[in-house]
């Protein structure tokens, strides 16, 4: 099998069954942790524009139908650009790309597995968990298919 790092988060599994292991650990094994930085949706500068946009459309008098479609799509796009208390959002943190990481790099090295050997790829995909922990589980979570 060709030495890819989904194949070593599947090892690291099987060497600990039944123990859940953080996608991070699996992550950092030794290497330096992801920066906690996450980047902006929007910046500032893009964020004052479509506010100040919004509030001159709506300190005209009558909008026409295209200002009504034009503040629809400007206040769908603050609200998918801004949380809580109007802080800018940030795109998805360290934790959440490694899980996704892990989760893609499994799924293709049981895939590649069960290309070389079916029964070991079925067996591995009944018991390895993927998400924000991931988990070799001796027995299958699973109900056996009929």
């Amino acid at each position: 099998m060709p030495d890819r790092i989904g194949m070593r988060y599947v090892a690291r599994l099987l060497a600990a069954p039944d123990q859940a292991v953080p996608v991070l650990a699996l992550v950092i094994d030794g290497a330096t942790p992801p920066s906690g930085r996450a980047d902006a949706v929007m910046d500032a500068k893009a964020l004052r524009a479509l506010r100040d946009r919004i509030r001159e459309l709506r300190q005209r008098g009558a909008p026409s139908a295209s200002d009504q479609d034009e503040m629809e799509a400007l206040t769908q796009e603050l609200a998918r650009a801004t949380g809580l208390g109007g802080r800018i959002r940030s795109f998805t943190d360290a934790p959440e790309r490694a899980r996704t990481a892990v989760q893609k790099a499994i799924k293709r090295a049981i895939e590649e597995i069960t290309a070389a050997n079916p029964a070991v790829g079925r067996h591995l995909a009944a018991r390895i968990e993927t998400g924000a922990t991931c988990c070799y589980r001796r027995e299958s979570a699973r109900p056996a298919s009929v």
